[in-house]
């Protein structure tokens, strides 16, 4: 587990930092984009997860980076090597305690690795998590991604589950004109 000062900016380039949900939050345009609840993102089988397909699809390493949302800049990334395990992911997301942590901070995140087939920004405060993934990543993930009720943002706002069901009109609105499924 390594911990980088400097972001490098082209590796989240897929990400518009300039954006918040509920605007366009990727800058690449994914085929499949999907929504769950953002502390789900914080756990050890996500973390499992993710670090499965960074195996399967021989990336380097996983890649978490905290969003800072005043500056619109990454703050700090953190990485994890192929070969990494889900209490690895959590352990780094602890590592601080409550201080300093990112597990216990409300903040933005962002997750990628090293091919940009995929992508994962999470913003805490809002408990919404959203994956962006090109063709061939959905056809290898889709199943995967049932076991954290990760789906377009049409089935979320119609299913009627947290966080979903407390949308304002506005915010499903807007989610909807930016993210629905073509």
């Amino acid at each position: 587990m390594e911990d980088k000062r400097k972001p490098d900016d082209k590796s989240f380039g897929v990400l518009n930092l300039q954006n918040s949900l509920p605007s366009q939050v990727f800058s690449k345009s994914y085929d499949h984009v999907l929504f769950m609840e953002a502390d789900l993102v914080f756990t050890k089988e996500f973390g499992d997860l993710l670090l499965s397909w960074v195996e399967r699809d021989s990336s380097e390493s996983l890649y978490v980076g905290k969003i800072d949302e005043a500056s619109s800049t990454l703050d700090e990334i953190k990485e994890i090597a192929r070969g990494g395990r889900g209490s690895e992911y959590v352990a780094m997301l602890q590592a601080g305690g409550p201080e300093c942590g990112w597990f216990y901070d409300m903040g933005t995140y962002a997750i990628i690795s090293n091919p940009d087939g995929w992508c994962v920004y999470c913003e805490r405060h809002n408990e919404i998590a959203v994956i962006g993934l090109d063709r061939n990543q959905f056809a290898k993930y889709r199943d995967q991604l049932l076991r954290f009720s990760a789906q377009p943002i049409e089935l979320k706002i119609r299913s009627r589950t947290f966080p979903f069901d407390r949308l304002t009109q506005t915010w499903q609105d807007k989610l909807l004109q930016n993210y629905r499924a073509s």
